[in-house]
């Protein structure tokens, strides 16, 4: 019978006990990283969605709309076409969009809109100046200087010359077409001192451009819309100088020799 003899362990094949513990510690240190980085990112998570979730409560959402400059514009108006009649969510307001929409509307020439935490929304209006008007059908289109149509009523508004010959005007928030250029040209050069006193701005299918004077009358004759601040400064200073109570026409088309005729 044969006897089986057990050999020694392998001396390199044994751990050493320090290095099994050193190995230990590393495999748990590395959990406990592994374990915080979790609850970390868990934590940064949880707070992310915290934060959008309060600011999409309704507690943030729009409480008051302010409205500064807007004397033409229905406050209504302008807040539909700000998207605001809804009261939405204060982070949902896009200043920048807002604006643009109510400077679409008719009379709007400026909009500047910001948000004032926590739940107001201010809009600062610069609107548009009023130059003439334009018939339009049985009423009267009030134009600015570059032709918006500002607009229509059935009364024409006083104190403001009506651009006779001018091309018939869309509807508020158009602009009058091309043929209209040179009166509206004539209309943005009027100096106060005599826009005042102008009734009617007549264009010729010539192109020609002439200024009916209210009362006591009288018409001043421009010519071509060009050479404007040459040819009115030349109609006051004859207007500034003569007595005018009797003027039939003054000519200005060479506003360096003017031609007085009287009644």
């Amino acid at each position: 019978m044969t006897q089986q003899l057990s050999r020694p362990p392998d001396p390199g094949l044994v751990m050493n006990p320090r290095i099994r513990q050193r190995r230990v510690d590393v495999r748990r240190e590395e959990g406990r990283r592994r374990l915080w980085f979790l609850v970390v990112a868990a934590s940064v998570l949880v707070g992310a969605g915290a934060a959008v979730g309060a600011t999409r409560t309704p507690l943030l959402d729009v409480d008051k709309v302010e409205v500064r400059g807007a004397t033409h514009t229905p406050r209504n108006a302008l807040l539909g076409a700000g998207g605001l009649e809804r009261r939405p969510l204060m982070v949902d307001v896009n200043a920048s969009r807002v604006s643009r929409r109510v400077e679409a509307l008719p009379w709007v020439l400026q909009a500047r809109t910001r948000r004032a935490w926590p739940g107001t929304v201010v809009i600062d209006v610069t609107e548009r100046t009023p130059a003439a008007v334009v018939r339009a059908g049985s009423g009267w289109a009030v134009v600015d200087a570059t032709g918006r149509v500002l607009e229509v009523g059935a009364t024409r508004p006083p104190d403001i010359a009506n651009l006779n010959g001018a091309p018939a005007p869309g509807p508020p928030g158009t602009t009058l077409a091309e043929a209209g250029a040179g009166s509206l040209r004539v209309v943005a050069a009027l100096p106060p001192a005599l826009r005042a006193r102008v009734r009617e701005i007549v264009t010729t299918p010539g192109g020609e451009v002439s200024l009916q004077l209210g009362p006591p009358g009288g018409e001043i004759r421009l010519g071509r819309p060009d050479d404007l601040e040459s040819k009115l400064s030349s109609a006051i200073t004859v207007l500034e100088k003569a007595n005018v109570g009797r003027l039939a026409v003054l000519d200005v088309r060479v506003p360096t020799a003017p031609v007085l005729t009287r009644r």
